[in-house]
C-alpha cells in the first residue's frame, strides 16, 4: 500500500514544501512505500495562465467557471495518475493554512467520486475547528491531525485510530524534539523544476517551534504552549546532510525566531564555522526571522560569528520607533538597541527587512510622530543596502487568542460588525478607524518620501482600501 503525499495551495512555489519532504522521512522510518505530489507546483507547470486566478480562489472563494473546470480536470488527472499506479493509496494532504480550503474540498470530492481510499488531511488550515469537523461529519475526510505529527502521523501509519491530536484538537506536544524530529526528506520531489527566486536553489528547515515573546498582537503562544528548540548540533546535521545529498547551501529558517535561544544560535553558528573549516568548498547562506536583543547581550563578535557561519538576510519585527509603544507590545527592546544592531549589520554585511505595525491600542499621535522620524533617520541603512525592504502591515488587526485580546475589557476594545480590523478603543477614543488608516497612509507617504523599498505595497493598500470601505459601511449601518 502506498501512501500519497499531497501538498495543496495556497503555498508559494519558490520552495520544496517542508512538510512533504518531513511527512516523507516520517513514511521512511516506519517502511511505508509513499509518493509526493505537490499540487501548487503542478498547477504552476500545467496551468500557468490560471495560477493568479487559482491563488485568488483560495483566499475569496471567487472563481470563473472555466478556470474551476480546468482545475478539477487537474484534480481529476491526479487523483486518477495516483490510483492507476496504486489502486489501495491512502491521499494524505498538507494544509498550510485556511486558504487551502477550496482546493481541498474539490479535491475530497474527486477521490470520493473515484474509490473510498482513506483521506486524511493535516496543517495549519485545521485551525478552523468548524470547518474541519464538517468535513469529518460529512463524510469528505476520514482522518485529521492536529498539532506535531511526528507524534501522531507515526501512530496513524501503525494504524491506530485513536491517538491525541488524530480526529480531536487535544494533540500532544513534543518536549525534546531532538527525540522526535527527524531529517526532511526531498528524494521524491524534484527539486529542480522549483522556480527558486535567487540564483541557487534554497529549502526551508525548522529549528524551533513557539516563540521566547509573547508580543501582544501574536497569537503564536495559543497554539504553541511552551518555546523548544533542537539542538544546534543537528540542526547543523540537517544543513549538512542537504547540503550532501542535492548540494543545497542555502536555507530560509521558519522559525518564529531564529535567535529565540542566543545559546543555541550561537552554538549552531559555531557547529556551521567547523563544518566550512573542514570543507572549504562550501558556502552556507541562510535567512529567518530575528529579533533585536538590548544591546548588552550582544557583543560585536556576535555579529562576526553570524556572517562567518553563512548569516545573509533577516527579518526582523520592529513594529515602531515609539519605545513605550513596543513596550506595550512586549517586545523587550529600545530603538536604541535597533539602531546598534543596524549599525553591526552595516559594518558586517548582513542586510534585513523590517516589519512594522501602525495603529496599535494605546498609540498617541506623538507615537507616530516618532515612528514617522525613523524614515530619516534610519535612511542612511537604506542607502548602504542594509535595510533593504519594509513590511508596513495594514494597521492591527486584532487576533483571538492574542494579549491584546485577553485585555480587550481593560483596553475597552470594541468592533463594528465583529469584524476584528474595525475595532474602537476607550482607552485610547482618538485612535478610530479613519484616524488608523490616515497613520498608515501618512507612513507610506513618508516612506515613499525617503526611498525606503516597501514590500508587498499594493497588496497592502488594497487591504488598507477595503477596511476603510467596511468601516464606512458598518458606521453607516450603526446610524
Amino acid at each position: 500500500m502506498n501512501i500519497c503525499l499531497i501538498n495543496l495551495p495556497r503555498f508559494e512555489v519558490h520552495r520544496p514544501p517542508l512538510a512533504l519532504a518531513t511527512l516523507s522521512a516520517l513514511c521512511a522510518d516506519e517502511g511505508f512505500d509513499y509518493s509526493c505530489v505537490d499540487f501548487s507546483l503542478k498547477i504552476w507547470q500545467e496551468l500557468p495562465k490560471d495560477f493568479h486566478d487559482i491563488d485568488d480562489f483560495c483566499i475569496t472563494k471567487q472563481i470563473e467557471p472555466e478556470v474551476k473546470l480546468r482545475l478539477q480536470e487537474l484534480i481529476d488527472d491526479t487523483v486518477n495518475e495516483i490510483l492507476s499506479n496504486d489502486p489501495e493509496s491512502k491521499f494524505v494532504m498538507s494544509l498550510l493554512s485556511t486558504w487551502s480550503h477550496p482546493v481541498c474540498e474539490l479535491f475530497c470530492e474527486s477521490i470520493r467520486a473515484h474509490c473510498n481510499n482513506q483521506i486524511l488531511i493535516g496543517g495549519g488550515g485545521l485551525v478552523d475547528k468548524q470547518w474541519t469537523m464538517s468535513m469529518l461529519k460529512n463524510n469528505e475526510i476520514d482522518f485529521f491531525i492536529i498539532g506535531e505529527g511526528e507524534i501522531t502521523f507515526k501512530k496513524f501509519l501503525r494504524g491506530e485510530t485513536t491517538a491525541p491530536g488524530l480526529n480531536n484538537f487535544f494533540p500532544e506536544q513534543i518536549d525534546k524534539l531532538d527525540e522526535y524530529c527527524v531529517i526532511p526528506d526531498y528524494r521524491k520531489l524534484p527539486l529542480a523544476d522549483y522556480p527558486y527566486l535567487g540564483n541557487n536553489p534554497d529549502l526551508y528547515i525548522t529549528a524551533s517551534r513557539g516563540c521566547v515573546r509573547n508580543c501582544g498582537y501574536c497569537d503564536i503562544n495559543h497554539h504553541w504552549k511552551k518555546y523548544r528548540y533542537r539542538s544546534a548540533k543537528l540542526v547543523a546535521q540537517e544543513m549538512i546532510t542537504q547540503y550532501e545529498r542535492h548540494g543545497i547551501e542555502e536555507f530560509f529558517f521558519t522559525d518564529s525566531l531564529v535567535n529565540g535561544s542566543l545559546k543555541v544560535f550561537e552554538e549552531l553558528c559555531d557547529n556551521l564555522i567547523d563544518y566550512k573549516k573542514q570543507n572549504p568548498k562550501v558556502n552556507f547562506k541562510w535567512r529567518g526571522q530575528y529579533i533585536f536583543r538590548p544591546k548588552h547581550q550582544v557583543p560585536e563578535g556576535h555579529f562576526k560569528k553570524m556572517v562567518d557561519a553563512g548569516v545573509q538576510y533577516l527579518i526582523i519585527g520592529l513594529e515602531t520607533f515609539s519605545d513605550r509603544v513596543r513596550f506595550d507590545m512586549d517586545k523587550k527592546h529600545t530603538s536604541a538597541d535597533a539602531e546598534w544592531h543596524l549599525e553591526m549589520f552595516k559594518k558586517h554585511g548582513i542586510s534585513c527587512q523590517l516589519l512594522m505595525l501602525t495603529g496599535w491600542v494605546t498609540e498617541t499621535e506623538e507615537d507616530h510622530k516618532d515612528t514617522l522620524s525613523m524614515f530619516s533617520r534610519l535612511q542612511k541603512y537604506v542607502a548602504s543596502g542594509t535595510i533593504t525592504g519594509i513590511e508596513l502591515g495594514s494597521t492591527l488587526y486584532v487576533l483571538d487568542y492574542t494579549p491584546v485580546m485577553a485585555k480587550a475589557e481593560q483596553y475597552g476594545l470594541s468592533f463594528i460588525n465583529d469584524n476584528k480590523w474595525l475595532w474602537q478603543a476607550k482607552c485610547n477614543p482618538k485612535l478610530t478607524v479613519p484616524e488608523r488608516i490616515r497613520r498608515r497612509i501618512e507612513t507610506h507617504y513618508e516612506a515613499m518620501k525617503y526611498y525606503w523599498p516597501i514590500t508587498r505595497s499594493h497588496y497592502r493598500l488594497s487591504a488598507i482600501k477595503k477596511s476603510f470601505l467596511q468601516g464606512v459601511e458598518g458606521i453607516q449601518q450603526q446610524n
